[in-house]
């Protein structure tokens, strides 16, 4: 991890993201406990260094830590108390991840509650990266398993929550969907990025990501405000 830190450093990637890793055979209060000690000794080690670390959520299978909003802020109080350095710490929101585990983004409806819900109980200005991504999976199943914007079990609705918030509008969005081209020879990644882009100024694109045409550029060009990318970000297992 000081490794990973300092390579961020050198390629002036300001943010880390890295999942809080699993108790195993110890218990969930020393799991959290055991990171907010590594963190202290890692921020001693790069202390003059500003790379923000990102815990990641999870879905939570096994003993893996990192599920739940309030474990999350469980952490960060944690992590903060232990180094004195809130400004390098930060959270990575997955929406796979989320969605599998247990944070239904469904609907437009649903996935508004889930943003409140994750404003009420670790606050939204600490989420320094969004991790873009449908789930093949089931809401609640705790299977980690990416799929194309809106070909999933999230749907395209879901992801005009997350996207649209204001409060996420400018943050650094990073793809993990399944690469390639389509059947048009267009990239899968422009195919899912222009999707999301819809969100920011037009109506949802409904084509296969996969297969048909891609969309036109009119759909793609109304957006005023920052809109996901493929960020300056180093994700580390």
């Amino acid at each position: 991890m000081e490794e990973e830190i300092r390579r961020c450093d050198l390629l002036s990637i300001p943010y880390l993201v890295h999942h809080p890793g699993a108790f195993t055979t110890s218990s969930r209060e020393a799991g959290l406990d055991r990171i907010a000690a590594a963190y202290k000794e890692l921020f001693k080690r790069t202390k003059t260094l500003s790379v923000v670390s990102c815990l990641e959520n999870t879905v939570g299978s096994g003993s893996n830590l990192g599920r739940d909003f309030t474990e999350l802020a469980a952490l960060r109080d944690l992590i903060t108390k232990a180094t004195g350095r809130p400004e390098r710490f930060g959270v990575c929101f997955d929406t796979c991840h989320a969605h599998a585990g247990g944070y239904d983004l469904s609907s437009l409806d649903k996935s508004r509650a889930v943003m409140a819900q994750l404003d009420a109980e670790l606050g939204l200005s600490w989420v320094k990266v969004v991790h873009v991504n449908d789930s093949k999976a089931a809401a609640g199943s705790r299977r980690d398993l990416h799929e194309h914007i809106g070909e999933g079990t999230i749907g395209l609705p879901g992801f005009e929550g997350v996207v649209g918030h204001p409060a996420l509008r400018g943050v650094p969005k990073i793809l993990e969907t399944p690469k390639g081209e389509g059947t048009d020879g267009t990239p899968l990644d422009t195919a899912n990025l222009r999707r999301l882009y819809s969100f920011l100024g037009s109506t949802p694109i409904n084509q296969p990501v996969t297969g048909t045409k891609s969309p036109s550029r009119r759909a793609t060009t109304k957006a005023r405000t920052p809109a996901p990318t493929r960020a300056r970000g180093r994700a580390t297992r």
